[in-house]
């Protein structure tokens, strides 16, 4: 079984070129999209979270911030 090498001009020429169709080759149909998730109820008495948002914002500690910058003493320069 010996198969013949074809140019792809010549492919052109006698097929031309047309769109697929086949089925498998079709865009699918648009599916309905599912509908949003249900928000969460709200409880009272629930808590965790709450605890936290009543704090307010995060206080990092009070740091001595002099500390961790000292400059210690100059050497005089050699003459």
């Amino acid at each position: 079984m010996k198969r013949e090498l074809v140019s792809y001009e010549k492919i052109l020429s006698n097929e031309g070129c047309s769109t697929p169709d086949r089925s498998e080759c079709r865009i699918p149909e648009q599916l309905e999209c599912p509908p949003p998730p249900k928000k969460r109820s709200f409880r009272s008495g629930k808590k965790g979270n709450q605890s936290s948002s009543k704090k307010g914002y995060f206080h990092p500690p009070e740091l001595d911030l002099e500390l961790l910058f000292t400059v210690g003493p100059r050497q005089q320069a050699c003459a």
